[in-house]
């Protein structure tokens, strides 16, 4: 979870940007959290405190109300009786990495992501697009290994017969789960470390904080998190954040780990593991 944090806080600053020039610097001042960190947090609250998706979704989208959100999702969080948009962005997509932490295998993935997609993005598209991310984010934790990934993603979900030069090359802003869940999945294929996923991702073009967010549940999990992109990117998250994914990571049996360093717990919390396993059984 902590590396989808990162790539939107790296991504932030190049969302819309086309045809960047190398060297990519991934780290700036202006960079910060979006939408796409505020609705993970808000998922990973829901299952560690067994809250319902949608309560959780328009209470964290009210607490940081100007990060970026679409107008669908906007218009939905303001109406409590709203039905799911019949969207195909990756909105959904975007926010699933605390679920494959908290799942113990594929087909409990499949079921949380499905329940967590459907109340804002129910369309086929957008559910196949969260379950892609979703399932190879957990795959990436229990068998770190690209060839692996690759013929998972290419058997259930897509062909991934473009890369990373073919979308420099004919670069445009999409927000379509089948235009950019592959291009989050060839930002991690085609890189040997955390930060080539960074820069793959920036290299792509248009939504690249959702893009690097996407990639950065999977790098997390396949190399690590560097220290200097961690803690920089802790760094600028609300205690309220780092706690709750404290709070994660500690239910789940992981450490928050930066480049083989554990990270030093700031907030002592008791287990939460029984919630979490009511929530999920509800």
């Amino acid at each position: 979870m902590i590396g989808a944090i990162v790539g939107d806080i790296v991504g932030s600053r190049f969302e819309g940007s086309l045809f960047q020039q190398e060297p990519i610097e991934l780290k700036n001042p202006v960079c910060d959290f979006t939408d796409d960190t505020v609705l993970t947090m808000a998922v990973a609250e829901s299952l560690v405190r067994g809250h319902e998706p949608s309560d959780s979704y328009r209470r964290w989208w009210a607490k940081y109300p100007n990060r970026g959100y679409g107008a669908c999702f906007s218009q939905w969080a303001r109406n409590p009786e709203a039905r799911a948009n019949e969207s195909t962005s990756n909105g959904g997509a975007m926010r699933v990495s605390p679920i494959a932490i908290m799942c113990t295998g594929q087909d409990q993935v499949i079921k949380i992501c499905r329940e967590y997609t459907k109340p804002t993005h129910n369309t086929a598209e957008a559910l196949n697009g969260a379950e892609a991310i979703a399932v190879l984010t957990w795959f990436s934790m229990v068998k770190p290994d690209l060839s692996f990934l690759r013929t998972v993603a290419t058997t259930d979900y897509y062909r991934l017969d473009q890369s990373i030069k073919d979308y420099e090359a004919d670069q445009k802003f999409e927000l379509r789960c089948n235009d950019t869940v592959p291009k989050a999945i060839a930002a991690v294929l085609e890189a040997k470390c955390f930060e080539d996923a960074m820069i793959n991702a920036v290299k792509i073009g248009g939504d690249v904080d959702t893009i690097a967010c996407m990639a950065g549940g999977m790098a997390e999990n396949i190399w690590g998190i560097p220290p200097s992109l961690g803690d920089w990117a802790w760094d600028k998250l609300p205690m309220e954040m780092r706690g709750l994914m404290e709070d994660l990571y500690r239910v789940s049996g992981r450490k928050i780990v930066f480049d083989g360093i554990e990270k030093e717990q700031t907030l002592a919390k008791p287990s939460l593991l029984e919630r979490f396993k009511s929530a999920i059984a509800g």
